[in-house]
Order: C-alpha cells, then sequence, then structure tokens
C-alpha cells in the first residue's frame, strides 16, 4: 500500500472535492481511482482506509517532519507540519509508514513497542476527509523555535547596545537641558531629584506632609547632613532667596552625598537580610 501510494503525484493545491462525496469510502474511491494526487493528509487518510478496508489497524497521526541532519539544534516552524499513518503489527506495536511521494528519502521513522497501545480501540476513530481550505498546516502559536547560543548572546549584546546608547543619549540631552535653566531653577531641579531618590528607596515624601514634617519622619533613617536639601528647598519655595551659584553648587554636593548614604544603607539592609553577606 505504501508502496503503491507513492506513485501518486504530490501537490499542494489538489483543487476542490467533488461535492457528491458522501463519506470515507467515496473519497478513498475517488483518490485512488481518479485523483491520484494532493499533499501529505491525503496520502495518509487513504492510506488509513485502505489498511481498514484489509482489515488492519490504522490511525492517522500529525506532527512535523524535521530535517535535522548533524545539526543538534534547528528552526521548526508550520511549514515543516506534516501528516503520516501508523498501523498495528501484531506481536510488534504500532509502526509508522510514509505513503506521501517524496517523502521516502528524507524520512527515517524510529518504531517502538508501545504495550499500552496494544489496546487502544482503533477501529472506531472517525475520519474527516481532507478538504483544500484546511491545508497541512498547524496554527503558529504551537510553533517551536530553537536559537542557538551563539544568536542569544549576539541578541544580548545588540540589546545591551541599544539600553546604552538610549542611556547615553538621555543624560546628554539631560545635562543640555539642565544647562539652559537658571540658578533657581536648577537649585529646585536639584531638590526634586534628590527627593525622588529617597521615593525610590521607600522614602517619599506622604501626601499633605509638609517639608519640615517629612525632614522630621526621615531624621531617624537619614542622617540630618543628608537632609540638608530640604532646608534650602524649602527657603527657596516659601522664602523666595536669591539663588546663588554656591547654593546650587551646594544642593548638587548634597545630592551626591544622599545618594551615597542611601547605597551604604541599601548594602547595610542587604547585608542583615541574606545571611551570606553577613561574612563579608
Amino acid at each position: 500500500m505504501e508502496k503503491y501510494l507513492r506513485g501518486f503525484k504530490y501537490t499542494d493545491h489538489p483543487g476542490d472535492l467533488p461535492d457528491e462525496l458522501a463519506g470515507p469510502s467515496d473519497y478513498l474511491d475517488y483518490f485512488l481511482l481518479e485523483k491520484r494526487e494532493g499533499y501529505c493528509s491525503y496520502f495518509a487518510t487513504s492510506f488509513v482506509l485502505l489498511a481498514r478496508a484489509y482489515g488492519i489497524p490504522a490511525r492517522y497521526v500529525q506532527g512535523f517532519c524535521v530535517p535535522m541532519g548533524i545539526v543538534r539544534n534547528t528552526r521548526v516552524s508550520s511549514s515543516l507540519a506534516h501528516a503520516w499513518p501508523e498501523a498495528y503489527i501484531e506481536g510488534v506495536g504500532w509502526i509508522a509508514f510514509e505513503p506521501t511521494p517524496g517523502m521516502e528519502s528524507t524520512v527515517r521513522w524510529n518504531t517502538l513497542s508501545d504495550i499500552e497501545s496494544m489496546t487502544e480501540e482503533t477501529d472506531d476513530t472517525e475520519f474527516t476527509v481532507p478538504r483544500p481550505d484546511a491545508p497541512d498546516k498547524t496554527e503558529e502559536t504551537d510553533t517551536k523555535i530553537y536559537i542557538s547560543p551563539s544568536r542569544l548572546v549576539m541578541a544580548a549584546v545588540f540589546v545591551a547596545c541599544v539600553v546604552i546608547i538610549l542611556l547615553l543619549i538621555s543624560g546628554i540631552a539631560g545635562r543640555i537641558g539642565y544647562g539652559r535653566l537658571d540658578e533657581r531653577q536648577k537649585a529646585i531641579r536639584m531638590c526634586q531629584r534628590s527627593m525622588e531618590l529617597l521615593r525610590r528607596h521607600h522614602l517619599g515624601r506622604s501626601e499633605c506632609e509638609t517639608l519640615s514634617e517629612y525632614r522630621n519622619r526621615l531624621k531617624d533613617e537619614i542622617s540630618p547632613e543628608s537632609l540638608s536639601f530640604l532646608d534650602s528647598y524649602e527657603r527657596i519655595l516659601y522664602a523666595f532667596i536669591q539663588v546663588s551659584p554656591e547654593i546650587r553648587g551646594s544642593l548638587e554636593d548634597d545630592y551626591i552625598t544622599l545618594k551615597a548614604t542611601l547605597r551604604k544603607r541599601s548594602i547595610n539592609a542587604l547585608k542583615e537580610a541574606i545571611p551570606f553577606f553577613r561574612a563579608i
């Protein structure tokens, strides 16, 4: 049966089936005696129906035909979807066959004796006659893609380069924008950056909390030297003091000091949380 079906013609465009085909028997007669061409679903279905007609238990299988060769990894897409029949041989088990023309030179089936499958009921399995509108493809969501480690490394390096470039552009743009501000605006910007730094370390200002209340709440968490910018921020906003380059420079130093203090605080918290770091 396998050799006989291999003498037919393989085509991806077999055309429409006649509407008068009423079931599997009509389809089998039409394909074997008239059509004699189609894709793998046609040949697998015909093999199963023909085998059952001879009293041989057979089943229709769908999966992928992946030409691995000597490589360990390969890309599996829906274009590699395939259908083939399996027949049950008494004392041996389920054996895969390949009736599709052109596949015998590229397919090598491994056979296994499956004791559990010997008890499966196969004669009552329903078959659907393949139609051109149901091509030999699977849903794209079922596709498994294997990516080599070298490609992963290249992708990671590319992403890292893009991130670094974006950070550099952002930093340059930020410096240009900061340089165009007047001294008061620069001072306010530095105070806001310091408060944002505190917020990232879960020490942010509460809603409706004044700057004085905020400073008093943090005095047990952060050293007063690291919070000195709040005094300047309060006087800039509400006392409308004249901001000199010296005050602005002092606020920039306060930001650097606060950043170092919070980093040290995070490291100490990590050492307390993880026993491994306590010995460092």
